[in-house]
């Protein structure tokens, strides 16, 4: 990855090219989103083969109430069950809906992860062999962890429509701020540490990371692109999100380095 200052000024458009240049450069690091693609496409067939018996919900992006959001590691699905079909389902179909979310986000978030230190050092198999356990288990904390945060968020959509924009807008805010996160938790840094870290590093990234992130929504529609929609979705924003993220998170470090010395050792 090339320095922040030989960038055009460390920018997201910035990062967003060079993450691209890096990937182009190294075509193996498509791989691991490749495979997350199928997986989605897998888990969306299975789910159209036997589906929960509950009568669904259609909306603008097809049966089910689709509120996800491009936050990495992006499970960008056709199918989707709404929140409030799954009540009263019987045990069997709740442990179906569980594994199916537990394969999908266990599935992108280790591409994503795989990608990152694919990105650091210099290629797939480095970042094979660089990934270890803790790192994977945090990638995979991390998502899971942001995704039950954003509950009670979805939840109070559910209950009070009305809501739904000022609610999007906390998600998109919450999104920006949290951006390098899951770089930083992939690379080392506990998951409050890299939360805490992002929140501090992004704060003046917020128009171009909010247009960045609305942009990868745009990107995200082509799920609706037929029987390999959702993997098709999952490396078209994928690949950009994760590359920017880990661009980002690359050129913050020197600036941030003596401050979050500090901070680290005050919160031990």
């Amino acid at each position: 990855m090339a320095t922040r200052d030989a960038s055009d000024g460390g920018g997201v458009t910035a990062a967003l090219s060079d993450g691209m240049r890096v990937f182009l450069s190294r075509p193996a690091l498509f791989v691991p989103f490749l495979i997350a693609g199928l997986v989605i496409v897998g888990v969306e067939q299975a789910m159209l083969a036997d589906p929960v018996p509950v009568t669904t919900v259609q909306s603008v992006t097809g049966t089910g109430v689709d509120l996800q959001f491009p936050i990495l590691p992006v499970e960008q699905r056709r199918v989707t069950t709404p929140l409030p079909a799954l009540w009263g389902l019987k045990l069997r179909w709740l442990a179906q809906r569980a594994l199916f979310a537990a394969v999908t986000t266990g599935t992108t978030a280790l591409a994503g992860a795989v990608a990152v230190v694919g990105m650091y050092e210099g290629g797939l198999r480095p970042g094979l062999r660089a990934l270890d356990g803790a790192s994977a288990a945090r990638a995979v904390g991390y998502v899971a962890g942001f995704g039950l945060a954003l509950s009670p968020v979805v939840a109070l959509v559910l209950v009070a429509p009305i809501l739904v924009v000022p609610a999007f807008v906390l998600t998109l805010f919450v999104a920006v701020r949290l951006f390098v996160a899951f770089p930083l938790a992939v690379r080392g840094a506990s998951i409050a540490t890299a939360v805490r870290t992002s929140w501090r590093r992004m704060g003046g990234y917020g128009i171009s990371l909010t247009l960045f992130l609305l942009l990868l929504g745009v990107f995200g529609l082509s799920r609706q692109f037929g029987f390999f929609g959702g993997g098709l979705a999952t490396v078209l924003v994928g690949v950009p999100q994760v590359g920017t993220m880990a661009v980002l998170a690359y050129w913050t470090e020197p600036s941030d380095e003596g401050e979050e010395g500090t901070a680290d050792a005050a919160d031990a």
